[in-house]
């Protein structure tokens, strides 16, 4: 036996050692698992379906009408599949425009003009909590700059 940094009492009892039958009883006793539920009962997230091409035109044709979320429901994807496939549309873009400054130009313009959010729809532009939270976050640092001197 390994010695730890404390020494075993001498009067201890020495450990019994372990039935066989004691071992088959809790294989019987663990319930029988169930593929996709959690321990706790709740069912598993599945990953996200593979995309087609599809998806993906239908993703960059409604961007500029509707938010994230009224995209995923429409086409069947998650959000962030939506966002996904337009960082990586925009990334493509602007990477094979590179070397041509007038090429890139017209990227950006098409960019803006095609696959960018509404105005209304864009993060931290007063809409959703996030909008709310920065506006009041700017009023009370304004404040302490100012009393700062």
């Amino acid at each position: 036996m390994a010695q730890f940094p404390f020494a075993k009492p001498k009067d201890a009892p020495a450990a019994a050692p372990a039935a066989p039958a004691a071992e088959a009883a809790p294989a019987e006793a663990k319930a029988a698992k169930v593929k996709g539920v959690k321990k706790s009962g709740e069912d598993r997230k599945k990953p996200a379906t593979q995309m087609n091409a599809e998806q993906v035109k239908q993703i960059l044709t409604l961007v500029k009408d509707n938010s994230y979320t009224q995209i995923a429901e429409q086409v069947g994807v998650t959000k962030f599949q939506v966002n996904r496939v337009l960082m990586s549309t925009k990334k493509q873009l602007r990477e094979s425009a590179a070397s041509d400054p007038a090429k890139l130009a017209k990227v950006d313009a098409y960019i803006k003009e095609y696959l960018s959010r509404p105005e209304d729809t864009l993060p931290g532009h007063g809409g959703g909590r996030g909008g709310k939270v920065k506006g009041a976050l700017d009023n009370v640092v304004g404040d302490i700059l100012a009393s700062i001197g």
